[in-house]
């Protein structure tokens, strides 16, 4: 038990010692939930105020991006405003935590993709047209997802790669990194359980299941929709249209990359973004212009309720307060219909006829009922 609790707290402190021993500890789940009692005993208070200080460094986090060259401008300046937007933001001492060490991890993310774009034919490798599943939540996008990535001929990345640094081209055998990582998420999936035991009922996570895109897009441009009820940053990156093109080009180059690590140049990637893509919908038909684009469709009725509590547990542990319902509930209306505006507007332009021509739209009572089939 000890161990275990070691372990955990060794990963969310940055010192990197979660291994595979500690992933197979994880599994005990009665052992994990004693382990959070001796944590209760320690006092998650005096952990903050002794680890952690009690408002993030924005500053600190920003001249961290924009020291490393290998940060896009692009990526410096959404970093800029997700930093301004952090400012008047009462995050939860687990918000602060994970808040500095995802920009961290973001900025050696993009040194080591652009090493390996240095050193690598990573530009030169050809990419096949992705297949892209957009809809809104809890409209089978995850079964879709799941579903298609299981064709030998497809690929996808997945929860271990994304939520973790790029992995260099060079280094250490792949299967071993793979590994590590693997168990170092299944870790800290096993500890967000205790943290918000909520979670897995709003999206069950596996480390080595079919992830979204969002992850991967983060890394060159922050969102604000787990801790605002509604977002500011997705309105200011509509605004500069230049932030969300880069992240994308960025994206494609990722994707590059993978595909030449894991020598599978001949596989299409299978990939997941929801409403992220729905948003820049013109800024993917831009990078992808072969693209194929699967949108599913359920009952906006049926599917905002789920959203918003999503949206509630969110808050509940990135915020020091008690999220407001009612915001809740408008900054989710919100966010939905500027999505499906935005990605209706791309799609009467004239430029998006071939993304038209190749959209395939899939109901929710369809796939579930008969998901082979359709």
């Amino acid at each position: 038990q000890h161990l275990a609790l070691v372990f955990a707290m060794a990963h969310l402190l940055g010192l990197r010692a979660a291994t595979a021993a500690g992933a197979h500890l994880s599994t005990y789940r009665g052992a994990w939930r004693r382990c959070f009692l001796l944590g209760h005993v320690s006092s998650w208070g005096a952990l903050d105020r002794w680890f952690y200080p009690p408002r993030l460094d924005v500053a600190q986090l920003i001249r961290h991006v924009r020291s490393n060259r290998c940060v896009p401008l692009e990526a410096q300046k959404a970093f800029g405003l997700f930093a301004e937007d952090l400012e008047d933001v009462p995050l939860s001492f687990w918000a602060r935590l994970i808040t500095a060490w995802a920009v961290q991890t973001h900025v050696h993310s993009h040194e080591v993709l652009q090493k390996d774009i240095e050193r690598h034919p990573v530009s030169s490798s050809t990419l096949r047209p992705p297949i892209f599943i957009v809809g809104l939540p809890r409209t089978g996008t995850t079964l879709l997802h799941h579903l298609l990535a299981l064709d030998p001929d497809s690929q996808c990345l997945r929860a271990y790669e994304l939520m973790r640094c790029t992995r260099s081209v060079e280094g250490w055998p792949q299967r071993l990194v793979d590994a590590l990582d693997w168990a170092k998420l299944a870790l800290l999936m096993r500890l967000s359980e205790i943290i918000a035991p909520q979670w897995p009922h709003h999206h069950q996570l596996d480390a080595n299941s079919p992830e979204e895109c969002l992850f991967a897009l983060q890394r060159s441009m922050p969102l604000d929709t787990h801790y605002r009820a509604r977002s500011r940053l997705l309105e200011r990156y509509a605004s500069e249209e230049e932030i969300p093109l880069a992240a994308y080009q960025r994206y494609h180059l990722y994707l590059q990359q993978v595909q030449l690590r894991r020598g599978s140049v001949q596989k299409r990637f299978v990939l997941k973004g929801q409403l992220i893509h729905l948003h820049y919908l013109a800024q993917l038909r831009s990078v992808f212009p072969s693209a194929h684009v699967v949108w599913s469709h359920r009952p906006a009725e049926e599917v905002v309720g789920s959203l918003c509590s999503l949206r509630k547990s969110q808050q509940e542990v990135f915020l020091n307060e008690a999220p407001d319902k009612c915001e809740v509930g408008q900054g989710v209306l919100k966010y939905l219909s500027d999505a499906l505006e935005r990605a209706g507007q791309t799609l009467e332009q004239k430029e998006a006829q071939e993304l038209v021509e190749r959209l395939v739209h899939v109901q929710y009572q369809s796939l579930v009922a008969d998901p082979v089939t359709v």
